[in-house]
């Protein structure tokens, strides 16, 4: 049974790691610094992990303010993340809660209850483990990021890319030497917008497909979930098939099928994509 994240580099210096198929963090290691993107529900040592690759200083950057992307950052001094997504980050640093279930267990809770539900499935070769990391800083500041900043980690270049919807901040990481754009939730095979409106989701989507020629792969923020023991990239055609689902959305080709009064969705491509739609009176 392996009991341990899965560390795989999947170009130079660049490395997703998988922890037991929930989040698929990535590192990128410039001469002078790495770059972490997320750290996933915090019951994993992160900077253990890091050490096992690179001795650099270390730049936490998360996608988004969910907290199975940064449920880990109490080990961590600093934070950089979109400015809009940084007071859902401040609430959940003071109170540690999951935020997305009706009744809000608490992170030790939800850890502990994905691991007995993954220790009760025979076919699962994973053990995750059921307790949260201990913080590391008693208190840490959260920078913003700007829209198209360059981060520079040492002859190596990154470009942060807005992709709000899922959150009202999510941002992409395009790593310029790897050529990968590593999406975080915003550009997935199952996607979710419930903090924009589909136009502003697309423009951003729009933006990004404009660096198409800068990024062959894309690794989302789940890579390994369906089949922790695959993780494979996905193609520019799964943003392109996440465009067509909006674009059919907002001129009426397709509006999708209701899921409930304000939800909808629509299978296409690859990709099932959920979306806010107002009440209709």
């Amino acid at each position: 049974m392996i009991q341990n994240p899965i560390i795989i580099e999947v170009a130079k210096d660049t490395y997703i790691l998988n922890l037991m198929g929930l989040q698929s963090p990535a590192l990128m290691v410039g001469t002078e610094r790495a770059l972490l993107l997320d750290t996933g529900l915090g019951n994993f040592d992160m900077m253990s992990i890091v050490r096992r690759i690179t001795d650099k200083p270390v730049m936490l950057v998360l996608s988004h303010a969910h907290s199975d992307h940064m449920g880990g950052i109490g080990q961590f001094q600093e934070v950089y993340l979109h400015p809009a997504d940084i007071p859902a980050a401040q609430a959940f640093d003071a109170d540690r809660l999951i935020h997305e279930d009706d009744h809000t267990p608490t992170q030790q809770e939800f850890v502990a209850r994905a691991a007995s539900e993954f220790r009760a499935k025979p076919e699962n070769i994973f053990a995750i483990p059921g307790t949260i990391v201990e913080d590391t800083f008693p208190s840490r500041r959260f920078i913003p990021l700007q829209p198209d900043e360059i981060i520079d980690l040492g002859g190596r270049q990154v470009q942060i890319l807005e992709e709000r919807g899922h959150t009202a901040g999510e941002i992409a990481v395009l790593d310029f030497q790897s050529r990968i754009l590593f999406s975080g939730d915003g550009i997935s095979p199952l996607f979710s917008i419930t903090a924009a409106d589909i136009q502003t989701v697309r423009d951003d989507l729009i933006h990004i497909r404009a660096h198409a020629s800068d990024f062959d792969r894309i690794y989302h923020g789940h890579s390994g979930a369906f089949d922790p023991t695959m993780l494979c990239s996905d193609s520019i055609s799964l943003l392109d098939a996440i465009l067509k689902i909006l674009d059919d959305a907002i001129d009426g080709t397709d509006p999708g099928q209701p899921v409930s009064e304000t939800l909808r969705t629509r299978s296409y491509g690859g990709v099932q994509l959920y979306w806010n739609h107002p009440k209709e009176s």
